[in-house]
């Protein structure tokens, strides 16, 4: 297959430590995805109605999620290691303002890379280790990304396209 992550197959949701909707998108438009079309696994609600977005959206030209070609190294700050990401999309966009741009696109759920109001000590502790994590992937997904022409955005359930 290529890809650790497209070799993972999706969870069920309420076994074990998993809460989260997953499963396999099947596009309505095949041809825009980048990939074979009956491995797309959404991890959670928010990528699968971004898949959807990708899929139906015809400003965007070509997409892919867990993109293989893209697998970030970044030092993992609780293993003190060399780790690899794989951020959640890659898109080809084609902006009325700025032309045809390259997006990589991580979701996430807003509390694992926003500070509470109360402030770190609000936080639990493995929305703590999420959140350093999560910082840490950010920080060498921009250089990479930056480095190649491409434009990095971490969206939430917060971000204005979810609403």
């Amino acid at each position: 297959m290529g890809s650790y992550m497209k070799a993972m197959k999706p969870q069920v949701a309420g076994k074990g430590r998993i809460q989260v909707k997953q499963g396999y998108y099947f596009p309505v438009n095949p041809t825009k995805y980048i990939g074979p079309v009956d491995r797309i696994v959404y991890r959670s609600s928010l990528e699968r109605e971004f898949m959807i977005e990708c899929d139906t959206n015809p400003q965007i030209i070509r997409w892919q999620s867990e993109p293989d070609f893209l697998n970030i190294k970044y030092i993992n700050p609780f293993k003190k290691r060399m780790a690899t990401y794989y951020p959640d999309f890659f898109i080809q966009f084609n902006s009325k303002k700025k032309g045809m741009l390259q997006l990589v696109v991580e979701i996430k759920a807003s509390n694992m890379i926003t500070i509470p109001k109360g402030g770190v000590d609000k936080m639990a502790n493995f929305v703590k280790r999420a959140f350093v994590l999560n910082q840490a992937k950010k920080a060498a997904a921009e250089k990479v990304c930056a480095s190649k022409g491409m434009i990095y955005l971490m969206m939430t359930d917060k971000s204005d396209f979810f609403k």
